[in-house]
């Protein structure tokens, strides 16, 4: 027996992350994972994280690789704590953010025997984890060793692709878990077989190029140049550091040689861009408001729909998508399927930007043909109901004389400081901020968990993004959205940049009151609290408990000072925006029905397309 195998089993794996190019490392305390948790604080390339609650910890980590583009590693205990991962594992999986998971386990002659903190963690996240490593017990033989070195290089290049996601190890140690120095000839001899392999270079791997079919850019470069109402529509993407500006590029490249306006949704990171890189591009950034308008479903109907990322947050555009009679929609997606309305005429797979730049070379030597109304009278039905939407939006905001989400989330995203990140909560304020904030309001990188879309682990997602750089972050939340996550506010303690989290207060989960089920004949108000939740609680006792600055503001001149000294001030500081109750119900229905009437003569005007 070597009593040191388990010290230098964990010594490989953990080196061999780092060889992998794992930076950061989130602890969640416990006893099985000590070997793991010793051996990862010895690495010194690693930056650890300590976070008591595995859920929180599992969110902070996918927030940080949803704005590095590379998985950090998750490291807990045996037992109950691993199934805490399990929210983020599924929004991972949704989302395509890298991510790599270690549970500790205990040895299987503990299994299905009462044995404490002990329970099946084989494949515990199911078909949610891109790939399911059992380590088992540590072997000191060399042949093992250096089959644990390929595993963690395998593991991590699998999180990453072909479709990026989370990918469980699960490492099997008996007692004791100390480190323990080499004694014997034997513990020697391996302490230096160790230090041998991991001398060597860890194997590289690399992903191919993800070119598109140039057949199917040919079919596609036929149909753009006989389409006379072209439409791009960007919903949620992801950050992709120092590559989304070439996509940007590209993208605006192909609007104006196509003429075709452009949808693009706050989460898209295609709205809040420099002007000057989308000069002569049209931009709707109100879209949302002007495709209520039956009016305009019904009769301007796009006959090319060139759809980028995960599908739109907007209600009206997916009215929209679905009643479109005879377009063509086209997605273009590095990974998954991405057609809720199942009516996609052809995917578009690989690199986003090849796909575009190819599109963009095959249409620029052909002449288009001769279109039933002029080329520009499309987009000027489109600029023309985006400008309309937004006079109807803007009108209804200066006539307002309380505060209301939308003056809000506008307050909020205009005072954004340059190079900021803005993380959008879901429900309702994602809602407001597409509704409510032009392109023109600020220029900012936006992240937003809209995998599945849950309210779960927002703040800890959004403390993970602000961990892993300098720049100014601010998170955008609803009340409900903060309770559920409030124990997240002790993670944030260590950051050193600006952290803003604005909380949106109107007591209780809003976003019901513009759902159906809020007018639907019968229902009750006591019934409709079981969704709308509604609560009385002040976040101010949070912010004191876990040592956040905070202000309570419940108008715009005071939130206007608020986030000024917010913005100037290092660390966290906790916002609370106190808005009427069925404030937003009640705006969004008022701006809804005079644009929808609006945009409506506006089409009659125009005739239908």
């Amino acid at each position: 027996m070597i009593r040191t195998a388990l010290t230098q089993w964990a010594r490989v794996l953990m080196t061999s992350f780092a060889d992998a190019g794992v930076e950061h490392v989130v602890i969640s305390p416990g006893s099985r994972s000590t070997p793991f948790v010793l051996a990862a604080a010895r690495e010194p390339r690693f930056i650890c994280h300590d976070i008591i609650d595995e859920r929180a910890a599992a969110f902070f980590a996918l927030g940080q690789a949803r704005r590095t583009g590379r998985p950090s590693l998750l490291l807990c205990t045996s037992g109950t704590a691993g199934a805490h991962y399990f929210p983020a594992i599924v929004e991972a999986a949704m989302s395509r953010v890298p991510l790599l998971v270690l549970t500790a386990d205990r040895p299987n002659e503990l299994q299905s025997c009462a044995a404490a903190q002990t329970i099946d963690q084989l494949k515990l996240f199911g078909g949610y984890a891109r790939q399911f490593f059992d380590l088992g017990l540590p072997d000191p033989a060399p042949s093992a060793l250096r089959a644990l070195r390929r595993i963690v290089a395998q593991a991590t290049f699998t999180s990453t692709w072909p479709s990026a996601g989370a990918v469980h190890l699960n490492a099997r140690a008996k007692q004791p878990l100390e480190p323990m120095e080499p004694e014997t000839r034997d513990e020697h001899a391996l302490a230096h077989e160790v230090g041998s392999l991991l001398a060597e270079p860890l194997v590289s791997a690399f992903a191919p190029r993800m070119e598109p079919d140039p057949a199917a850019i040919g079919i596609l470069a036929r149909w753009a140049l006989s389409a006379a109402r072209p439409l791009i529509v960007c919903g949620p993407s992801p950050l992709a550091p120092r590559a989304d500006e070439l996509h940007r590029d590209a993208l605006f490249d192909l609007a104006r040689t196509l003429a075709a306006p452009v949808f693009c949704e706050a989460a898209s990171n295609v709205r809040f861009v420099d002007a000057a890189a989308a000069r002569g591009v049209l931009l709707c950034d109100a879209f949302d408001t002007f495709l209520r308008s039956p009016s305009f479903r019904a009769n301007a109907q796009a006959d090319l729909v060139l759809h980028l990322g995960a599908p739109p947050t907007s209600a009206s555009w997916a009215a929209y998508a679905g009643g479109l009679r005879s377009a063509r929609r086209i997605i273009f997606s590095e990974e998954g399927w991405n057609d809720p309305q199942n009516s996609a005429a052809l995917h578009l797979f690989g690199s986003t930007r090849a796909s575009l730049e190819a599109l963009h070379r095959a249409m620029a030597p052909a002449p288009a043909p001769a279109r039933e109304k002029p080329p520009g009278a499309w987009q000027e039905l489109l600029c023309r109901a985006n400008d309309i939407a937004w006079s109807i939006i803007d009108e209804d905001l200066a006539r307002t004389t309380t505060m209301t989400e939308a003056a809000a989330v506008r307050a909020i995203v205009g005072a954004l400081p340059i190079g900021s990140h803005l993380f959008l909560g879901n429900s309702l304020p994602i809602r407001e901020v597409d509704t409510f904030c032009k392109g023109s309001h600020a220029t900012a990188r936006v992240l937003s968990q809209r995998g599945a879309s849950g309210i779960d682990g927002l703040i800890a997602g959004a403390a993970g993004a602000a961990s892993v750089g300098d720049s100014p972050m601010t998170l955008l939340l609803g009340d409900i959205s903060f309770l559920h996550d409030v124990s997240s506010l002790l993670i944030a303690r260590p950051l050193r940049a600006s952290f803003v989290i604005a909380v949106l207060n109107n007591g209780g989960g809003r976003i019901f009151e513009q759902l159906p089920v809020a007018s639907w004949p019968g229902i009750e108000r006591a019934e409709l609290a079981h969704l709308t939740t509604p609560h009385d609680r002040s976040t101010e006792h949070a912010a004191h408990l876990y040592g956040h600055p905070f202000e309570r503001v419940a108008s715009l001149p005071e939130l206007s000072d608020a986030l000024a000294r917010a913005h100037a001030r290092p660390g966290c500081t906790l916002l609370e925006v106190v808005v009427p109750p069925h404030g937003a119900h009640e705006q969004h229905s008022r701006i809804w029905e005079t644009a929808s009437a609006a945009v409506g003569r506006l089409v009659e005007r125009f005739g239908p397309f």
